[in-house]
């Protein structure tokens, strides 16, 4: 998004970003510091810190550490009602099929049954 302006845009080129890698050499993208070494102790350290939430987008390696680490306070899911017909390397085409939601159903345990069904073409 470096190069991308508009309000979201603008937004996200100015916040601080921290980038966890062991093989990034630079951080080109404005306000971004990468972390090479110990990711509990950094982000417990973060944690600390005045100036406001830390948010991660996906799912992966270092947010299995966080997690296990208890150093995770919120998990938010979004469920984009979209599916992915095939990949490269399922032989398929990578296209993705619309979905159009039928209903939700929230349980007491907290799980959330959606049905869908294929969008018209």
């Amino acid at each position: 998004m470096p190069q991308q302006t508009g309000p979201y845009a603008d937004a996200i080129n100015a916040i601080r970003k921290y980038v966890f890698s062991s093989t990034l050499e630079s951080a080109d993208w404005n306000n971004s510091t990468i972390i090479r070494d110990d990711v509990v102790a950094a982000v417990t350290k973060l944690k600390q810190e005045d100036g406001g939430d830390l948010m991660m987008y996906g799912y992966g390696r270092l947010s299995r550490t966080l997690l296990e680490h208890h150093l995770v306070d919120e998990i938010r899911f979004s469920v984009h009602p979209v599916l992915l017909r095939g990949r490269a390397a399922d032989g398929g085409d990578g296209q993705t099929l619309p979905l159009t939601l039928l209903g939700a159903t929230p349980s007491r345990s907290g799980v959330v049954a959606l049905t869908y069904q294929p969008a018209s073409s």
